[in-house]
């Protein structure tokens, strides 16, 4: 969802992102992964949540998941800054 005031645009991110969000922040990576996977169900092109989920799973050591992951995100957006360093 977008939001103008004025004449700049923000998103306003969902209850489900903030937590996942803060549980990266708190370093609970299940959580993180399970909290972005749910998100992806609604919106499966959504490169934020792909991203955290990819570094979730970095961060749990799965790997295999963050690399195909960060693929999936550059098959979407060639040009993504974080999933092109990954």
């Amino acid at each position: 969802m977008q939001i103008k005031i004025g004449i700049l645009p923000f998103n306003v991110i969902s209850p489900m992102e903030q937590q996942a969000i803060q549980a990266a922040l708190l370093g609970q990576w299940e959580k993180a992964v399970s909290l972005n996977e749910e998100l992806l169900k609604e919106k499966p092109n959504d490169t934020e949540a792909l991203t955290r989920l990819a570094f979730a799973c970095a961060r749990l050591g799965n790997y295999t998941k963050a690399c195909k992951t960060y693929q999936s995100i550059l098959k979407k957006d060639p040009y993504h800054p974080i999933a092109g360093k990954n």
